[in-house]
């Protein structure tokens, strides 16, 4: 198993890595959205907040030697389903024609301002 802790995404402050790569599989760990410098991207900003979060998970897909393009699956936590429309809205934008499987469910975030946490796995080279 192989590691992923980009530079570039803050360095995860609790027992976990931000993915892992196990044979062609890279999993990446639940996002929220803080830049490189712990910095919280859009607060009350669903929208916003997806796209760092996306981002956020691009960077590791990245080092992981993915992209976007190979996620097969998101699991996405909101703290409002509410929100989901303007949060799809912003998903398929990154996403563009690619649509991976996804289950969204309503959750209890760890510190109140997120609105959006996403988790995903990726097939390497799957393109």
């Amino acid at each position: 198993m192989r590691v992923i802790n980009p530079p570039d995404v803050l360095a995860p402050a609790y027992a976990y890595s931000h993915g892992t790569v196990v044979g062609n599989l890279a999993f990446v760990a639940g996002q929220v959205a803080l830049d490189g410098e712990g910095n919280l991207v859009g607060e009350g900003d669903v929208v916003t907040q997806t796209r760092q979060v996306l981002a956020n998970i691009e960077s590791i897909l990245a080092v992981a030697g993915a992209s976007l393009s190979d996620v097969a699956t998101t699991t996405v936590y909101l703290k409002d389903l509410s929100d989901f429309e303007a949060f799809d809205l912003a998903y398929a934008e990154v996403f563009g024609n690619h649509r991976p499987a996804r289950a969204t469910v309503g959750a209890e975030m760890v510190r109140p301002e997120y609105l959006v946490e996403i988790q995903a796995v990726a097939v390497l080279g799957s393109g």
